[in-house]
């Protein structure tokens, strides 16, 4: 009886463990999209001065864009915002590994 005893506080401890998890990946979940949406107002930011041909100023809110999210689920789209920013003030290299990241990100 030692043992069902002991097999009966393995399953709690994997039910608790199970539900500690679920509490983490709740809290990642909700981590991961403040950081793209703090991300996505830097990239629309970045947009609106690339209209208005202010690339620097672009090029400084997709740099905070990248800082904020550097791999999250839109991450590719701000290297590549980036990189288009660098080609205007022509960065080219920089442009060029921007466009390797966000292909990599987002193949």
């Amino acid at each position: 009886t030692d043992e069902a005893a002991e097999g009966e506080e393995e399953t709690v401890d994997y039910a608790e463990e199970e539900e500690e998890n679920a509490e983490e990946t709740e809290e990642d979940i909700d981590i991961i999209a403040e950081q793209t949406r703090r991300a996505d107002d830097h990239k629309d930011r970045g947009n609106e001065h690339m209209s208005k041909k202010e690339y620097e100023l672009a090029l400084h809110q997709y740099n905070e864009a990248v800082h904020v999210s550097p791999a999250g689920p839109n991450s590719h789209v701000y290297y590549s915002n980036r990189a288009a920013a660098h080609c205007y003030l022509a960065r080219y290299e920089s442009a060029s590994d921007d466009c390797r990241t966000s292909i990599a990100l987002r193949p």
